[in-house]
């Protein structure tokens, strides 16, 4: 049977092991990227929480068809999204004047993420309720970037951004786009081999107390 000792020592083993597994696949395992899905269809992640009267649901549009071509082209794994269906994937439609704050909620990211992000018209980008960067009013031929360090994260944290669509005689699209690329935080060098070694000398006291001691003949 395992001695205290040597029970610590398996229980540590398998924990740090646990722990080496968990941090290396914790980058991606959320989507922060607006867009992801099919042309046309709901945006199934980011919300619209308020919005000028008359603005349905977030809808997944594509930059080469928008109005006159001024929007920037998406990065790969993100597209513009619109609080408008705007005749399907494009956003040639018209939205109404006024701010449209759209919010994500996600858990921790595991790691840094770098932004990439445009928005028609004018906007601010925050973290936690604390701003982090932002657009002008003609900023949607652009792409704005940024990192945010691990660091800043939380177990629960929120995404805002808050779009100015400004008044305009004629068509007056608008849209917010934001690409995120998570990277994990590298592990220390010695942890996988601190956690190996703690399984090894699990292993090892309890094949020690598995063995019998052998009689001496009289």
């Amino acid at each position: 049977m395992l001695n205290f000792t040597s029970k610590l020592k398996c229980i540590a083993g398998v924990a740090a092991a646990i722990a080496v597994m968990s941090l290396a696949s914790a980058a991606g395992a959320v989507t922060l990227s607006t867009g992801v899905g099919t042309l046309g269809s709901s945006e199934t992640n980011w919300q619209l929480i308020s919005s000028p009267p008359g603005s349905p649901s977030l809808t997944i549009v594509s930059s080469a068809q928008d109005y006159a071509g001024a929007w920037v082209a998406a990065p790969a794994g993100s597209n513009w999204i619109t609080p408008y269906a705007g005749g399907g994937t494009t956003a040639t439609g018209e939205a109404p004047a006024g701010a449209y704050d759209y919010s994500l909620t996600f858990g921790n990211p595991g790691g840094s993420v770098a932004i990439q992000w445009s928005s028609d018209n004018g906007a601010t980008f925050s973290l936690n309720g604390n701003l982090l960067s932002s657009t002008g009013s003609a900023g949607y031929g652009s792409l704005v970037s940024f990192l945010i360090p691990a660091a800043l994260f939380q177990g629960s944290n929120v995404f805002e951004v808050v779009v100015q669509n400004d008044p305009f005689d004629g068509p007056n699209p608008t849209g917010l786009l934001v690409s995120a690329d998570v990277s994990a935080v590298p592990l220390p060098a010695a942890l996988p081999l601190f956690a190996s070694g703690i399984s090894a000398l699990g292993l090892l006291g309890w094949r020690r107390k598995k063995r019998k001691p052998v009689a001496l003949a009289a």
